[in-house]
């Protein structure tokens, strides 16, 4: 969990998107979202709407996606009326968030970030002095993304993220794909590199709810370190949905805030 309290004050305002403000605990969460998406792909699409707001994306290869939800209860003040889809070139965004007069290197938002739609265009305001525009692709919009279908058959809580942070860096170094294994209540990561294999038992870190069958299922090591690597600071567990031979759920929870991060299996 974060230790630092961090004020931040994230203000929208268009025509037809007037205000929403965060802080604290959740301005950092935002700042590891878009750290974590600045990486798996250069156009993020925002659907905001009077509920809260959306985020999809995947990863070029189109085997990860990760999917954000923020409903009002995660701002401070959130008012709209509308539905818009918003698209942002992030790179660049984030090259820009990321300079040292802005973030610093640190892995939160600072307390006098402002952040406005302006016509076509949305800039970051930092401590009134550095502002950049950036192209916003902003339109009305009808229709939201599709719910996921549920086709899991073992679901864990997964704790301390930052130890499993390290047991895939360790693993990474022994290969590039890991394989998930749970059965009798227990549950392990595995690497197999030409004829050897690396196992790590993780038993005790894990809260297994449902496992209904015994699971072997191989995924990339890259992906899943990425994505908890960039919340290990600000969440303490994630929950774990698989099945057999299908693709891996991750999913972290905070008030009013849910992200999922979804990875195709190798076959």
């Amino acid at each position: 969990m974060a230790s630092e309290k961090i004020e931040s004050d994230f203000s929208f305002k268009s025509k037809n998107i007037p205000y929403f403000k965060l802080t604290g605990r959740n301005a950092v969460i935002l700042g590891d979202i878009f750290q974590y998406l600045s990486n798996i792909n250069d156009k993020v699409a925002f659907i905001c709407n009077p509920e809260g707001i959306t985020c999809k994306s995947c990863d070029k290869k189109n085997a990860a996606l990760l999917s954000t939800s923020l409903n009002s209860e995660f701002f401070s003040n959130y008012e709209l009326t509308s539905t818009f889809l918003i698209n942002l070139p992030w790179n660049a965004v984030w090259t820009f968030l990321s300079k040292p007069l802005i973030l610093g290197g640190k892995k939160a938002i600072p307390k006098n970030l402002m952040v406005k739609f302006e016509d076509e265009n949305i800039s970051f305001e930092f401590n009134k002095q550095i502002k950049k525009s950036f192209k916003n692709e902003f339109r009305e919009i009808n229709d939201i993304f599709p719910q996921t279908l549920s086709i899991f058959s073992t679901t864990i809580d997964l704790y301390n993220i930052s130890q499993i942070c390290k047991f895939l860096k360790f693993l990474n170094s022994e290969s590039e794909i890991v394989l998930f294994k749970c059965e009798n209540q227990n549950f392990a990561l595995e690497t197999v590199n030409k004829s050897e294999k690396c196992e790590v038992d993780i038993t005790h870190l894990v809260k297994i709810h449902k496992n209904e069958f015994p699971l072997k299922t191989w995924y990339s090591i890259e992906y899943i370190f990425y994505f908890l690597k960039c919340f290990e600071k600000t969440f303490e567990k994630v929950t774990l949905s698989l099945a057999d031979k299908k693709p891996l759920l991750m999913t972290l929870n905070a008030t009013g805030c849910i992200i999922e991060f979804s990875l195709a299996p190798l076959t």
